[in-house]
């Protein structure tokens, strides 16, 4: 659901909380503060391969 990131990821604290490898594929041009509340809550930057969409980790590295 675009636009809806973080409330989604707020809802999923559960399983980011579990400390399982938890992977995530955001379109960041849509809302671009999703960026600064991933890095806020923990989340690691894994690659970018379009200017459209990144990929994170929560979780084991």
């Amino acid at each position: 659901m675009e636009g809806a990131e973080e409330e989604i990821l707020k809802g999923s604290q559960a399983l980011i909380g579990s400390g399982k490898a938890v992977y995530i594929l955001v379109e960041d041009f849509v809302r671009s503060q999703i960026v600064e509340y991933l890095e806020q809550t923990g989340a690691r930057f894994l690659t970018k391969l379009t200017p459209y969409n990144s990929f994170w980790q929560y979780g084991k590295k």
